[in-house]
């Protein structure tokens, strides 16, 4: 049905319709913006956790011979005490001692 072949009150149900979905997709994204601000705040946790402490961490992805796993993330203490450097992202490090000569 064409828009022009809709009465007034089809029209006004129409959009009604309309303003009800678009408050449920407000709602939504609502919703969802606050879930991200969530795990935003825990990742923050998690990494504040992970450079306060004393020790060496490291998470590593296990892979194969033919394809090595990779460091997923190397904590401060760890990157200091080792000479080790983020290049870009937590996936590639270089050393220090190379470096020197």
């Amino acid at each position: 049905m064409n828009i022009d072949d809709k009465t007034p009150t089809q029209l006004s149900h129409e959009c009604e319709r309309l303003k009800r979905r678009v408050a449920e997709l407000e709602d939504k994204i609502t919703s969802q913006n606050g879930m991200i601000d969530n795990m935003r705040q825990e990742v923050n946790r998690y990494k504040l956790l992970l450079d306060v402490t004393d020790d060496f961490i490291f998470f590593y992805e296990f892979g194969t011979i033919e394809s090595p796993g990779l460091f997923l993330e190397v904590n401060s203490t760890a990157c200091e005490r080792l000479r080790l450097f983020k290049r870009g992202n937590a996936h590639t490090f270089t050393t220090g001692y190379h470096e020197r000569r």
